[in-house]
């Protein structure tokens, strides 16, 4: 019996799954771009918040901002239109996925300096402390392991057939790409696994030593906000395994496990775009975090709320006292000469 007119085909077309990804990429890129910049507003205009740990936060928020600044946009136009062809179309696809792959690889190596300066703040509080002149230094660093390490793609990345890809020999790939697994992600979070386990162990020494100082108000200010940082940072670095972990474990299976030979039953273009988006999510979700987790953030976020109001209230009555006084000025003048050319007249 032939039973294929019983059977009927669902197909999604192509032009709605392309119309549903720009979507997304759009939300994902304002929700990203605002949040990230209400971010770097909020540390650089109160004074209070310049401290070594919002510096680093400040590293992590600006490396965020090269997702709706270069990331999500190249996503849009790859959707959109092919790459252009010659010397521009060259440059910009070696430049583009150059600064695409650098911005999680300097976020995670942020969490690593945050997890240290933790570290050093939490259970070496008076021998070693990270000031800011260090801090500085290891951003900037942060930039530059990062752009060593993703520097095959300047002269990898090529246009081709007006599309962007990676053109290498495939050791070399997997070469590379092993590099990126075991520096961009093993061995940063083995460290910050080891760095706050043992915070964790001395904050809760510290809690038992703190029922002993109760008349110690400075030393139990000092706990609470250093176990208030550690939640918060805990919480970073939690959010980004959960949104970039699933990333790096596909890369892991394609580059290692499958040593690039995909089995023919799985679509790795589906998987690869939902990890993708998952860790895109990531820079829209921080900016959340910290004006939730983090009370001085809100603060601050008010203080200019309240300066930018307050400076355009008071543009605003200074604007309405002048219309007022000129108002009455003229009202005055035209009764006046009202009144002089009544007492004319009766004359």
């Amino acid at each position: 019996m032939d039973n294929s007119s019983n059977t009927t085909t669902v197909s999604v077309p192509t032009r709605n799954v392309q119309e549903y990804k720009i979507v997304l990429y759009c939300i994902l890129l304002v929700w990203s771009l605002v949040g990230n910049i209400l971010v770097v507003a909020v540390i650089v205009y109160n004074k209070n918040l310049r401290t070594c740990f919002n510096y680093l936060v400040l590293n992590m928020t600006i490396s965020d901002l090269l997702c709706p600044l270069v990331s999500l946009p190249i996503r849009i136009f790859d959707e959109v239109e092919t790459w252009p062809g010659g010397s521009i179309g060259d440059g910009l696809c070696k430049f583009v996925y150059f600064l695409t792959d650098i911005s999680p690889t300097v976020s995670i190596f942020t969490l690593v300096i945050v997890a240290f300066e933790r570290f050093t703040a939490i259970v070496y509080s008076k021998r070693v402390r990270i000031n800011r002149k260090r801090t500085s230094i290891l951003i900037v660093l942060t930039w530059i392991l990062a752009m060593a390490i993703f520097s095959p793609y300047l002269y990898g990345f090529k246009e081709i057939n007006s599309d962007c890809k990676l053109v290498l020999e495939v050791k070399d790939i997997k070469l590379f790409y092993n590099i990126v697994i075991v520096a961009v992600f093993t061995i940063p979070f083995v460290s910050i696994i080891i760095l706050y386990t043992a915070m964790i162990f001395k904050i809760r020494q510290a809690s038992k030593n703190i029922t002993n100082m109760l008349d110690s108000r400075q030393a139990r200010s000092r706990h609470r906000r250093n176990k208030n940082i550690f939640c918060l940072s805990l919480i970073i670095v939690a959010s980004f395994a959960v949104f970039w972990g699933p990333f790096f474990g596909v890369l892991f299976v394609i580059s290692i496990v499958w040593q690039f030979n995909v089995p023919n039953n799985v679509d790795t273009d589906k998987i690869v775009f939902i990890v993708d988006v998952l860790g895109l999510f990531n820079s829209c979700i921080n900016p959340c975090i910290y004006f939730s987790f983090q009370k001085q953030y809100r603060l601050g976020l008010r203080r200019i709320w309240r300066h930018v109001f307050a400076k355009r209230f008071s543009d605003s009555n200074i604007e309405t006292i002048r219309f007022t006084t000129q108002s009455t000025y003229c009202s005055r003048h035209i009764n006046k000469s009202t009144m002089r050319n009544q007492d004319t007249s009766s004359v």
